[in-house]
């Protein structure tokens, strides 16, 4: 008589059911509630213009590849501009990248790591704030992560559908943004340390990139100019800093006072430490796979930062599903050891995250302190109230969020 499954294996569909409506719950509540900040007012005012001057504007002065841009400018002729619409494509995004949690985890190790990974995304503050964003991180997240489903997919079996898949969202990725190159390069170590594991070079791995980069040599022609240019509007930023600041977002440290950005630090790291320690021991492969995921991205924007001011910590979103993988591995270890000395330090720490992301949460939705940006539309509201025939309103700053909220929501010439 076989033992029987797991519960986790035997109900996989209706818990990750339960996942994915969670995550699209939290990320669907109060959606349209804060004023848009001032990258998603850019949003709004670069794609109500006409395609043709939208893309100009990538050429000239934004330096975003199109598919986001002209993704949301087809959006809002169907769904209209206000702040929910401008939004709802990254919910969409966010709740597909929680199902890609689950293929990945279930992919290189078992179902109980892709229901884990699931969840700690579905309930991860950072994630829930640019879910609730109109930027274009969590679209190029979930391109890393399907492209990285592909390439283990086509490795492992060598068919031709997945090389197809992996080099349609290979392509998508770096076409929504440049920080996708980062996932490219931790691919392309991948491969060469598993070519020289297998002693067999991958040649459609060599066919697919040359076909992707014949495809992007475009863009790279038409933006050539505002790329080599560009000065960045970011921040230059030391090793510590590169590295530290990202995995603190990761939790929820940027929704969280200074104390209990503290508590997230001291708990997160050994977490993270025992979660590479025991997918080493689980699954080599899936242990190299998943560190480089984090670590190539980090690097590679840190050395990028020493030549321009490009560093933020929502541009490394595209690294933070192996950091929950990697979470995730750490509380499967606890889940499957039977020791209480071995698991009790470590569930007072997972506790402790709990406890953090609850009230990092709790800042995002209800805290005006951490808002995403000032109250842009009652600062209109009230400027409406007042206004008197024959008065006329003059913008003395920058932000593309007062005339938005100027116009009701009308599109206009800006």
């Amino acid at each position: 008589m076989q033992p029987s499954a797991p519960p986790a294996m035997r109900y996989y569909r209706h818990i990750l059911i339960g996942i994915l409506l969670l995550a699209f719950g939290l990320r669907m509540y109060r959606l349209g509630y804060q004023s848009l900040r001032g990258d998603e007012g850019i949003t709004y005012v670069y794609s109500l213009r006409p395609l043709a001057e939208l893309f100009e504007i990538m050429r000239v002065t934004s330096p975003h590849p199109p598919v986001y841009y002209t993704s949301i400018h087809g959006w809002m002729t169907l769904a209209g501009n206000t702040e929910f619409a401008l939004r709802f494509l990254s919910v969409v995004a966010g709740v597909l990248l929680v199902a890609s949690m689950a293929a990945i985890g279930r992919m290189i190790w078992d179902a109980r790591l892709g229901l884990l990974a699931a969840a700690l995304v579905a309930l991860n503050p950072y994630q829930i704030f640019y879910a609730q964003d109109a930027r274009s991180y969590p679209l190029v997240t979930l391109l890393g992560v399907l492209s990285t489903i592909s390439l283990w997919q086509a490795l492992r079996t060598g068919a031709w559908r997945y090389w197809v898949a992996y080099g349609l969202t290979t392509l998508l990725g770096i076409y929504t943004h440049y920080y996708a190159f980062f996932i490219v390069v931790f691919q392309g170590l991948f491969v060469t340390w598993d070519w020289r594991r297998r002693r067999s070079f991958p040649w459609q791995y060599a066919t697919i990139g040359l076909v992707v980069v014949v495809l992007f040599l475009p863009w790279i022609s038409y933006s050539w100019g505002l790329l080599t240019g560009y000065r960045g509007m970011a921040e230059t930023t030391g090793v510590v800093g590169s590295i530290w600041r990202p995995l603190m977002a990761f939790t929820g440290g940027q929704l969280l006072s200074s104390q209990f950005a503290w508590i997230n630090a001291v708990a997160f790291l050994p977490l993270l430490v025992l979660g590479t320690v025991g997918l080493w021991q689980e699954r080599r492969l899936a242990a190299l796979l998943t560190v480089l995921y984090l670590t190539v991205p980090l690097i590679g924007v840190y050395v990028a930062s020493r030549f321009r001011p490009i560093f933020n910590e929502r541009y490394l979103m595209v690294a933070s599903p192996a950091f929950y993988l990697l979470i995730a591995a750490a509380l499967l270890w606890i889940i499957k050891s039977r020791k209480v000395w071995h698991t009790t330090i470590p569930l007072l720490l997972v506790m402790a995250l709990l406890a953090t992301g609850v009230l990092a949460l709790s800042n995002h939705y209800f805290n005006s302190q951490f808002a995403k940006s000032p109250p842009w539309r009652d600062v209109m509201d009230d400027s409406a109230d007042q206004a008197r025939p024959g008065e006329a309103l003059i913008y003395t700053s920058p932000r593309p969020t007062l005339p938005y909220y100027n116009q009701e929501r009308r599109p206009a010439s800006l």
